[in-house]
């Protein structure tokens, strides 16, 4: 009995980890919205998120209440490319990293901030990719490959990023 309840105590552990890892992540997404030099808007600010992720469900409740340069604050779930043109940023959980050439090729003819989750990403040509380091959730920032999106880094963001390409 003593050994399921360490067990599920550590279970217990291990979500409430991962539920903050989530609302860090998707508060991360919120501040890369206001803080990046956008080209143009139009009368709303859209952030995708691919497939399934809490990250969403977060990211819904920051949208009730905030915006992005006076802009509404939308989320919606993408599924497919064709989806990606309303968007300003997307975002591809772990599960869903497989997608990122697709997510490239898809968005060259518009402005578009790619967000991934997992190391190595930022080389395979996404803007920004999170990053656990030592149990940290930090991220690393693709400089040209933002430029190549149309989107300018600025400063701060630089100087938050745990590495810069």
């Amino acid at each position: 009995m003593k050994a399921f309840i360490s067990v599920a105590f550590f279970a217990l552990i291990s979500c409430i980890a991962t539920a903050q890892q989530e609302n860090l992540k998707a508060t991360y997404l919120y501040q890369f919205a206001k803080i990046i030099q956008w080209p143009d808007l139009g009368d709303s600010f859209t952030i995708g998120v691919w497939g399934e992720s809490e990250i969403g469900s977060v990211l819904e409740v920051i949208a009730k209440s905030k915006k992005v340069m006076s802009k509404d604050l939308v989320i919606e779930k993408v599924n497919d490319v064709e989806e990606l043109a309303s968007c300003q940023i997307i975002f591809l959980p772990s599960a869903s990293v497989s997608k990122l050439s697709a997510v490239i090729g898809a968005s060259k003819s518009f402005d578009l901030l790619i967000v991934t989750d997992g190391s190595g990403l930022v080389s395979k040509g996404a803007g920004i990719s999170f990053v656990d380091v030592s149990g940290k959730v930090l991220f690393e920032l693709g400089k040209s490959n933002m430029a190549k999106n149309g989107l300018i880094s600025v400063k701060l963001l630089e100087r938050l990023a745990h590495k810069v390409y």
